[in-house]
């Protein structure tokens, strides 16, 4: 039902493969919901541009993704950044 509401509301026709067999599989669905609400547009381009800010200024130390993937460029460490305070934040609902 998740898949189907997900599929539905952030990319009609489109669906969101993930592995469900590792330790935490919802850390990889909100990951990828995260991207698919970002390409159906359900973000504006300020509301993105503040999500990168917080990324680059706050959450790349916090989440230690520079040690996380330190072989990874910047745009890389930001998305990586902004998946796991979505993560986060779904979990805690």
């Amino acid at each position: 039902m998740i898949r189907r509401y997900l599929t539905f509301a952030a990319c009609p026709g489109k669906s969101i493969h993930t592995a469900h067999a590792g330790p935490e599989p919802n850390h990889s669905l909100h990951h990828e919901a995260i991207h698919s609400l970002r390409d159906a547009g359900l973000f504006t381009d300020g509301e993105w541009r503040t999500l990168n800010l917080r990324a680059e200024n706050e959450w790349r130390a916090e989440f230690n993704i520079d040690r996380r993937y330190a072989d990874r460029g910047e745009e890389a460490g930001n998305e990586e950044a902004r998946m796991d305070v979505a993560v986060a934040y779904a979990e805690m609902i």
